[in-house]
């Protein structure tokens, strides 16, 4: 279907015929035993980002527990983990988001920073929107394509971590939409997660 109207209209459309990808994730059942978990946020109308999907199921296949929602239920999740971590069922909390879901993963970075919550990683994946890493993240890795809309992320204030800035501009092919389901972003992903693993939450 292409979408003529306006980007409302087409919001509706695929919200009410994709309900199970917009709430992807809360039906996954939580382990007993403290552990790492893994956030992805995808970005507008879910279509776009389905890399992120795929990124889950690659890391479920390690054994870590991964949720994955639109970007819209970052409040949502953020109120969750930080249930979650003061309860000692999660050890560790890690956040990767695409394009909208980048910037939604940021700011429930700072939702759980305003709870006394620490972050072990956050991977923003083409943000587009200029963001600031919060001081309760410990390594932020932010894949972006600077000659397109792709934005940098800064450091914080209080921000005391580890941030790097990398851009995919020289990787042919590679767009806004496709970033999310670069493999090479993938491996990149996977290795950061398993080296956040130790990073505890409280």
């Amino acid at each position: 279907m292409r979408c003529s109207k306006p980007y409302a209209a087409c919001a509706v459309f695929f919200l009410l015929l994709q309900p199970a990808i917009l709430f992807a994730g809360t039906l996954q059942p939580h382990r007993a035993h403290p552990h790492q978990r893994v956030y992805l946020l995808r970005g507008f109308l879910n279509v776009f980002s389905l890399g992120m999907d795929q990124l889950a199921d690659e890391l479920r296949q390690r054994g870590i527990e991964a949720v994955v929602a639109n970007h819209t239920l970052s409040g949502l999740y953020a109120n969750e983990a930080i249930r979650d971590c003061k309860a000692g069922l999660i050890s560790s909390i890690a956040i990767v988001g695409h394009s909208l879901g980048a910037t939604a993963g940021v700011d429930m970075a700072e939702q759980l920073a305003q709870a006394g919550v620490a972050v072990g990683l956050v991977v923003t994946v083409d943000p587009i929107t200029l963001t600031a890493a919060p001081g309760n993240v410990k390594r932020l890795e932010n894949f972006y394509i600077s000659d397109g809309v792709g934005k940098t992320v800064q450091r914080g204030p209080d921000f005391h971590g580890s941030l790097q800035n990398i851009d995919l501009k020289n990787n042919a092919g590679l767009g806004h939409v496709s970033i999310a389901n670069s493999e090479h972003v993938h491996q990149q992903v996977l290795k950061f997660v398993a080296a956040a693993a130790t990073s505890r939450c409280k």
